[in-house]
C-alpha cells in the first residue's frame, strides 16, 4: 500500500506498527538473500 493511500484516519501507532513491519520483511529479504548468497 503506497504512502499516500494510508487513510487520514489512521492511529499513529498503527502506521509506526505498518512501517515497522515493512521495514521487517525488508530487512528478512536481504538477509535471506545475504544467505543464498
Amino acid at each position: 500500500m503506497p504512502i499516500g493511500e494510508i487513510p487520514r484516519t489512521c492511529k499513529m501507532a498503527e502506521d509506526i506498527c505498518y512501517y515497522n513491519t515493512v521495514f521487517r520483511s525488508v530487512e528478512q529479504l536481504k538477509t535471506t538473500r545475504n544467505i543464498q548468497t
